[in-house]
């Protein structure tokens, strides 16, 4: 047996043993973890292809990995040009360390990271503050921005030169000049203030980029060559740094620089920049700037706060703040004097179908008067408001009293932008004031003569925007065909491959998995990207009816807006419309579509029926959008036959529209049936993917008039095999009794003195 000096040396040696194991395995760990740290980015280069398909995101991430170790070798433009440098250099220096150095780096925590595993304030501070000392006089200004595509002939390389001078005579010249002032440079700062700033993952101040005591020396790669400072005094060597240019700005400069439409401000005057609001109930009289209405979750008024400003917040950081505290959830319109008797229309069908969300209408100056808003809120809110409803049995029609009053407040946000921008959101571009400036943290945007046959806040609960936060709605397919030059523009807006990897915004859409995929394996969004990217369609969205959480989106609203305020871009889009889907694909953010296309309601006209080919078409002004089961969801255009008075003589006389006028004794009477009576609620159709399944009617009503077509073909050589093209369909008794109530409603309304009384 052994003694006792043995079993202690036994387990002393064994102890050792042990120890040395565990030095051993812990120094190969740390030696293994170098080793592929170290040749992480190189491995990357043996990938075999960079094409990718967005869905399979941890493949995405390892490609990218190959582009982020290369440099930018032409001059960076860009804070996020400079990664690449920064990496290498980073990297270099990490290798450069005696192997002691790096394990004691390693058990610190302190190992190698490139620009991509930072935390994310570090890169945003990085990123703002090199803005800064890239160009000193960056802005957003769209007068100074152009558009990176190969558009350059005699006749631009002219115009330049007159714009700039003799240089700009030069292709190469030209081309330098289009690449320091990308559009692209203006919507990736946007990308990043968003990801920065109002994000979920955000955790940086605004202010936080200009304090002088959150110091990032040394994460940055100078932007250029600059001499090493020898100076010890810290104060002297701030000064002569470029990269230390931030310091002589605030987040005042930043927000300002970012977006040039709203008014310079800075804390004691961003009480100056607030809207003025008011209900309309006495004329003139408006809330004091910065005291809001706090509004219930059934939309009514239980008090009024005064907000203050927030210095940690970026001006969009305020702007939703203020809009939580007004209301969770609302509807909102944009329009001037000219369209109040539609809008009034529009305002008794809300309270006959009991709407209970709130009501903003934004607008800028005068171009809505006192007189207008008074007589919108006697209508809003006047007992004497009655609407005609047709009896679904005796068909006549009896007067409804008694409708519960609306909550509408009227927001002039013209204090909010600065003066040279006034007068350039005219037209469509108001709509996006509404989006934009509303004080909502979700809201439904209304056009004036759409009518929507569900109760409002229906449309908040669609899977799509639970999905998303957004709902957006299909537009007529029509033969009409978007520039080259557009689709060439728009391709080079959303996020590149290195603010993918480094910032983690992402494409919504992979170009060349929609460009070689079938379609039927494609999402709705995935289709209609084809259909304007590749097939030059022009008309995809329909903007009458948008439901957005802009607490999560106000990025890409302003986006959008940004891409319908810049001149070069105008014709990509009839108005708004595409301007809107757009903005969100260039921001990088998800959005969807409602997967019905674009209908029409009425009367059908038969013009082919025999065994081989049905033809049949509905014909009116309207668009209108249906479920998956045939219900009528909305309709864009009102709800008359047309919506010109002045038009029903000059349409009366054309020949090739004689078919409106049977059945009609007298003209009176066709002009009655034209422009007072409610368009017809028997039938819808719906009609093919494809352009030719609609074409316009002639003049009629303007232009505005439409046919949806649906065809059924025999199928050649078959005795009964049908290719059907579209669908379409009869509507219930109830649900046509149900659209022609609120149709009727809408076509006979008439402001009465009535209304003024309490």
């Amino acid at each position: 047996m052994a003694n006792y000096s043995e079993i202690k040396r036994i387990i002393i040696n064994r102890r050792s043993c042990k120890f040395y194991i565990y030095v051993v395995s812990v120094l190969s760990t740390i030696f293994i973890t170098l080793h592929l740290s170290n040749n992480y980015l190189t491995d990357a280069t043996n990938t075999p292809s960079y094409r990718q398909n967005l869905n399979n995101l941890d493949n995405f991430k390892l490609q990218l990995s190959y582009f982020n170790q290369h440099e930018v070798k032409e001059e960076p433009v860009s804070p996020i040009d400079l990664i690449p440098k920064y990496n290498t250099i980073n990297k270099s220096s990490y290798n450069g360390r005696s192997f002691v150095q790096r394990v004691i780096d390693t058990i610190k925590g302190n190992s190698y990271k490139d620009f991509s595993q930072l935390d994310l304030q570090t890169k945003c501070l990085l990123y703002y503050r090199n803005l800064y000392a890239m160009n000193e006089n960056w802005s957003n200004s769209l007068e100074q921005f152009s558009l990176n595509i190969n558009d350059i002939n005699d006749k631009t390389l002219k115009a330049m030169k007159e714009k700039f001078g003799d240089d700009y005579d030069n292709v190469e010249v030209v081309k330098s000049h289009k690449k320091k002032n990308d559009l692209a440079l203006g919507f990736e700062r946007i990308r990043l203030y968003d990801k920065c700033f109002l994000g979920p993952e955000s955790v940086i101040k605004a202010q936080d980029v200009f304090n002088k005591n959150i110091d990032t020396k040394n994460y940055i790669v100078p932007p250029r060559n600059l001499a090493e400072t020898k100076s010890t005094d810290e104060q002297k060597e701030k000064e002569n740094d470029p990269f230390y240019t931030y310091l002589k700005y605030d987040q005042y400069d930043l927000d300002h620089r970012m977006f040039p439409f709203i008014k310079k401000f800075n804390a004691e005057t961003f009480k100056d920049l607030l809207p003025r609001i008011t209900n309309g109930k006495v004329k003139d009289k408006y809330l004091d700037l910065g005291v809001l209405p706090v509004l219930d979750k059934h939309g009514k008024l239980s008090k009024y706060v005064t907000y203050h400003y927030d210095p940690e917040k970026t001006f969009w950081g305020n702007w939703n703040a203020m809009s939580s505290i007004v209301s969770k959830r609302g509807i909102v319109l944009s329009f001037s004097d000219k369209h109040v008797d539609t809008f009034l229309r529009l305002l008794t069908t809300l309270r006959f179908q009991q709407n209970d969300l709130p009501i903003q209408v934004i607008h800028v100056g005068d171009d809505l008067s006192e007189e207008s808003k008074h007589m919108i809120y006697r209508v809003a809110t006047s007992q004497y408001v009655s609407v005609p409803v047709v009896d679904s049995k005796s068909k006549k029609i009896k007067q409804v009293s008694n409708l519960p009053a609306q909550q509408i407040w009227f927001v002039n946000v013209s204090n909010v932008l600065d003066p040279a921008f006034m007068k350039k959101f005219d037209r469509f571009k108001n709509k996006w004031l509404a989006e934009m400036l509303n004080l909502f943290e979700e809201f439904i945007f209304l056009d004036t003569d759409a009518i929507s046959y569900i109760h409002m806040s229906e449309y908040f609960e669609f899977p799509e925007y639970k999905d998303t936060g957004t709902l957006f709605f299909k537009d007529r397919t029509l033969e009409d065909y978007n520039k080259k030059s557009c689709t060439a523009a728009f391709r080079t807006l959303p996020p590149k491959m290195l603010e993918t990897i480094n910032f983690g915004n992402f494409p919504v859409i992979d170009d060349s998995y929609v460009a070689e995929e079938c379609n039927k394996y494609l999402t709705v969004e995935e289709k209609i990207y084809k259909h304007y990217f590749f097939d030059n369609w022009l008309h995809q969205m329909e903007s009458g009816l948008i439901v957005i959480n802009k607490s999560r989106h106000i990025m890409p609203i302003v986006i959008s807006t940004m891409l319908h305020m810049t001149g070069q871009l105008n014709s990509c889009s009839y108005g708004d419309k595409e301007f809107l889907w757009l903005g969100f694909l260039i921001s990088g953010t998800p959005y969807r579509f409602h997967d019905v296309n674009a209908g029409a309601m009425g009367d059908v006209l038969t013009e082919k029926d025999n065994l081989e080919h049905i033809e049949q078409r509905i014909c009116v002004i309207q668009i209108s959008h249906f479920n998956k089961d045939n219900h009528l969801l909305w309709v864009n255009g009102g709800a008359r036959n047309c919506k010109f008075e002045d038009d029903a003589k000059k349409i009366g006389r054309m020949i090739n529209l004689n078919f409106l006028r049977e059945g009609h004794k007298s003209f009176e009477e066709f002009k009655e049936y034209y422009v007072n009576s409610p368009i017809s609620a028997q039938h819808g159709i719906i009609p093919g993917d494809n352009p030719g399944t609609w074409n316009k009617l002639g003049e009629h009503c303007r232009g505005y008039n439409h046919c949806a077509k649906f065809e059924s073909k025999l199928t050649p050589f078959s005795f009964d095999d049908r290719k059907n093209i579209g669908k379409i369909f009869k509507f219930s008794p109830s649900h046509s009794n149900h659209i022609n109530v609120i149709n009727t409603i809408w076509t006979n309304f008439n402001y009465s003195p009535d209304m003024e009384k309490s």
